[in-house]
């Protein structure tokens, strides 16, 4: 896992350093006459001085003396009118923008591999020889990356944790607030958001389509940018002190990322090259999913056994219509010219997908 770390090697029935017997598992050593594998490391930021044992960690590119705290800006303003006869409007902005977020990068990344039409691939052996260890290793022993007979450097992908992310934030939300009656109130609320940047560190298969392009080329919709959202909520005072109400919502789909599902860079990383359309690598996170709603009731009762002694039942539901409510798509074009028929199609798993409809039922005694 580290520079003086384990690796795993596989073989065969048949090849270098299969086990005859059980006797001779684990291997005391790495088997003579197999090739060594190359290593993929994680390097700590701000140990330059541990890892130059192993190789010179000036070659690398973006490796940090040190990881910085993230942090944000953000501003907000409000107003709010009462029009009378229980009408309220508020109107609420907020924005944000947030700088240094951590990534994990490629510090070792082959040069530039640029597409301009779908199927264009470079072999990962082509790829390693533009690497920035790999050049220095090749000038400084004076031999020629890939020749016959050379030495090979042991390391590929080489990632650390660097501050090179950063994201927009725009959201402007409208409240609507009516009391009707003495026996209804109610709220409908609208926000209109924007959410942009060119990471999204916790969601997997958002490595950049190139590690050395991590900035502009990168910046696009945020894997929560849900642009409209419309909420609407209630309560009625029902006969028999009974009291009914709940809240409803709808919403425009979310982003998700549209991949080749391979690594048409050869750079060893996670298959996050996105698909070529006129003749350009498409923007990160370009799909779009499908809208989302959820309606989730209530019926609730108080019962006075005395002034102080008082029981409240309630039952209610959450997305009581059980309607499926996707967060994770198939974002797999592939390299070709038309996508699989299952591009576009709800990802499995319960990751993917918002919570299905449930019941839950309370008896609160108050003494």
């Amino acid at each position: 896992t580290g520079p003086t770390g384990v690796f795993n090697y596989t073989a065969a029935l048949g090849q270098v350093g299969f086990p005859s017997s059980v006797a001779s598992v684990p291997l005391p050593a790495f088997p003579t006459g197999a090739t060594m594998p190359l290593r993929s490391l994680y390097l700590q930021p701000g140990r330059a001085s541990y890892y130059d044992q192993f190789f010179p960690t000036n070659t690398l590119i973006g490796y940090q003396a040190k990881l910085l705290d993230p942090y944000a800006q953000q501003w907000t303003f409000g107003v709010e009118n009462d029009f009378g006869h229980h009408w309220v409007l508020a109107l609420d902005y907020v924005g944000s923008h947030t700088l240094r977020v951590n990534r994990p990068l490629d510090v070792d990344p082959p040069t530039w591999f640029v597409r301009t039409a779908q199927g264009q691939t470079r072999s990962a052996t082509a790829a390693n020889c533009t690497r920035p260890l790999w050049v220095a290793f090749y000038s400084s022993n004076g031999q020629t990356c890939g020749a016959k007979g050379a030495a090979t450097p042991a390391y590929a992908l080489i990632q650390s944790d660097v501050n090179n992310g950063y994201g927009n934030y725009h959201a402007l939300t409208a409240n609507l607030r009516h009391t009707f009656t003495n026996h209804f109130e109610g709220l409908v609320s609208y926000t209109w958001s924007h959410a942009l940047s060119n990471v999204d560190p916790d969601i997997p298969g958002q490595n950049p389509n190139d590690p050395r392009v991590t900035g502009q080329a990168e910046y696009g919709p945020s894997i929560f940018d849900q642009r409209h959202r419309l909420v609407a909520s209630g309560v009625f005072e029902l006969p028999w002190a009974f009291r009914f109400g709940g809240v409803a919502t709808v919403g425009t789909g979310l982003p998700y990322n549209i991949t080749t599902g391979s690594t048409n860079s050869g750079d060893n990383g996670a298959t996050a090259d996105r698909p070529v359309a006129n003749g350009v690598v498409i923007g990160r996170n370009a799909g779009r999913g499908r809208s989302v709603y959820d309606v989730s009731p209530f019926l609730e009762r108080p019962i006075a056994f005395s002034e102080r002694v008082k029981l409240n039942l309630r039952a209610e539901a959450f997305n009581v219509f059980n309607h499926p409510n996707f967060v994770g798509y198939v974002g797999v074009f592939g390299n070709g010219a038309a996508a699989p028929a299952n591009f576009g199609a709800p990802a499995v798993g319960i990751t993917n997908q918002l919570p299905a409809r449930s019941m839950q039922f309370e008896a609160k005694l108050s003494f």
